[in-house]
Formats: structure tokens, C-alpha cells, sequence
């Protein structure tokens, strides 16, 4: 493995070379060099690749934050059902999660994660995304294409697109879209009967409509339209929830 490992090559390049020449149904070689990564930080009663489920970097001790680490180290577990590594150094492109099917759970906030999101739309079983503060692009039309999606968090970021892509997700029962290029009418949201909690502050003028459409609706917990050209009511409930939900992650 250190031979493969040690070659003059990028980092990604060996660990496929690594793969390609050590395939076997029953190994924990991805979960070894993982745990290598990260200094030894990594799950170790885990006896084989396909039998971990869940990276949670709140949950390991003392792990590494302050290394720089290539996201797909962690997108070779064909199981995954919980990816949480939020507030790390972690870095790459989103397109190399396209390969886990059983993802429920996508939390990368505040990383180094870039690329579009329509690279995860094969990621049907998604109903958590958590990738505000990143550098991640992209139309949220693609998000129509993820129909178990419950929480839908991307503030800071640089998706764009149109509200009217939403109207569809009728599980959807939290949405943040501070602070992106999204635009359109809120009375898109208006069928959202699950919806708990909706933010779209800074519209910068590209979002619109009446707030009543979101108010009446019948779960609705906390929401803020604040900086956009929604009317009719007040902009913000204050209660500033959203702080006390992503806490539970």
C-alpha cells in the first residue's frame, strides 16, 4: 500500500491505482487510507469499506480540522448514508458524491467544496443538503429532480435559478436561500404544506410577491424576507430559529 501511496503522483491518481489493483468485496483498504488522512482519527471498528454508513466529523474524536483533504477520500463508501464534515478544511469538487446512492445526508457548510449542483442530482435518496458558505454553483431547477429533499440549506452561495422549481418538493420543510442569486414570486412556495421554516433575505430586489402566501401556511414556524420586494405584511418573524435546527446536526 506505502508504494502505491508514495508515487510521484497527485494524491487522487494513486489512491484509484490503489483501488483498481487491490478490488476485493471484503476490505477496508478506502477506510485505511482514510483513516491515514486523517492521522488516525478515522472509525476503527468499521471491518470492511461497505459496512460504514456514517462520517460524521462531530462524532470522531478530536478530528483534524485543520487538514487539507481531498472530498473524495470520503465518496468511495458505496453505503453512506450520513456525510457531515462542516467547518473543515475539506476540499473538491461535489461531483465526485455522485456515485453514493444511499446519501440521506449532505453536510459540507462552510468548506472548500466548489463545483455545480447538478452533479448530485443522482442522489435520489437526498433529503438533507447543508453547502452554505461554499463556492458551489448551479441552477436550483436541479433540485426539482430530488423529490425526498426535507432541508434545503445553500445561503452564501452562488446558485441561481427560479422559485417556481420548488413549488414541486412538497417535503420541503426548510429552505435557506440567503444571500444567492435566486429569484421569482414567493406564491411558489405557497403549496409547501410541510414547510416549518423559509429564509430568503437579500433578494437584492429578485424576490417577490405577497407574504401572506407563506404566512397562512399551516406548519410555518419562522421565515424572513428582509432586503427583497416582498410585501404585504411583516418580512421576518424573529424568531431565529434556523441557529437552534442546524444545531441538531
Amino acid at each position: 500500500m506505502n508504494v502505491i501511496l508514495k508515487l510521484p503522483l497527485p494524491d487522487i491518481i494513486c489512491m484509484k491505482i490503489f483501488n483498481y489493483t487491490n478490488k476485493s468485496p471484503h476490505s477496508k483498504l478506502c477506510l485505511g487510507i482514510l483513516n491515514k488522512k486523517l492521522k488516525g482519527r478515522m472509525i476503527n471498528n468499521i471491518n470492511n469499506d461497505d459496512n460504514l454508513t456514517c462520517i460524521n466529523r462531530k462524532r470522531i474524536v478530536n478530528y483534524p480540522e485543520s487538514i487539507f483533504i481531498d472530498l473524495y477520500y470520503f465518496s468511495n463508501f458505496c453505503n453512506l448514508k450520513t456525510l457531515v464534515l462542516s467547518w473543515t478544511n475539506v476540499y473538491g469538487n461535489i461531483s465526485v458524491l455522485n456515485v453514493l446512492s444511499n446519501l440521506i445526508l449532505l453536510d459540507l457548510e462552510y468548506t472548500n467544496i466548489s463545483g455545480n449542483i447538478s452533479s448530485i442530482v443522482s442522489n435520489k435518496n437526498l433529503n438533507t443538503i447543508i453547502l452554505s458558505n461554499t463556492r458551489i454553483t448551479g441552477d436550483v431547477i436541479h433540485f426539482s429532480k430530488l423529490p425526498k429533499l426535507q432541508n434545503i440549506c445553500v445561503c452564501n452561495t452562488f446558485l441561481y435559478g427560479n422559485l417556481i422549481h420548488f413549488k414541486n418538493l412538497l417535503n420541503l420543510e426548510l429552505c435557506n436561500l440567503n444571500n444567492t442569486k435566486v429569484e421569482g414570486d414567493i406564491v411558489h412556495l405557497s403549496h409547501l404544506v410541510n414547510l416549518t421554516r423559509i429564509f430568503i433575505e437579500c433578494g437584492y430586489g429578485r424576490i417577490y410577491g405577497n407574504v401572506m402566501n407563506i404566512i397562512l401556511l399551516p406548519n410555518l414556524i419562522d421565515y424572513n424576507f428582509s432586503s427583497t420586494k416582498v410585501t404585504g405584511g411583516p418580512l421576518s418573524s424573529f424568531h431565529n430559529s434556523l441557529f437552534e435546527w442546524v444545531g441538531k446536526y
